[in-house]
């Protein structure tokens, strides 16, 4: 059975972002300046993907390039989204899935928010380890104990 709790009743709404042409350093000193971990990117009203702390890192610290880059260079595209009326559990499933951390939430089009694994640890820390057993069975290994 799936949750009934949505995505929009958890999703964060001060939702931030910028063109790909934007410098990585300016996207860096934009997410620090707005207490943000990310942020949308959008060309002609499209958003065409999505910049994150990790992607700025990994530019900087792995390929050394995050100080002449553009985030069209190092954003993740095309960008996976969720609907907000969504289940949790969806969110969840799609983050593991997709080996990703953030969603973009979208309804007719617009972005309505964004919900993170983080958004989801702190919800789900609220729940009793025996109703998140239930509810994620299907990720427990039976064998082991």
């Amino acid at each position: 059975m799936k949750s009934k709790i949505c995505v929009s009743n958890f999703m964060r709404t001060n939702v931030l972002s910028t063109n790909s042409n934007t410098p990585v350093q300016e996207a860096a000193k934009t997410m620090y300046e707005n207490n943000v971990s990310s942020l949308l990117i959008e060309d002609d009203g499209k958003i065409t993907g999505i910049v994150t702390e990790r992607d700025i890192s990994m530019a900087r610290h792995v390929f050394d390039t995050a100080s002449s880059s553009t985030v069209k260079e190092i954003m993740t595209s095309p960008v996976v989204s969720i609907d907000p009326d969504s289940s949790i559990l969806d969110a969840a499933e799609l983050m593991d899935r997709k080996q990703i951390h953030k969603i973009p939430v979208i309804k007719d089009g617009k972005v309505v928010g964004i919900i993170s694994a983080t958004d989801l640890v702190m919800l789900f820390s609220t729940f009793e380890k025996e109703e998140l057993e239930k509810k994620f069975s299907y990720l427990v290994d039976k064998t082991t104990d």
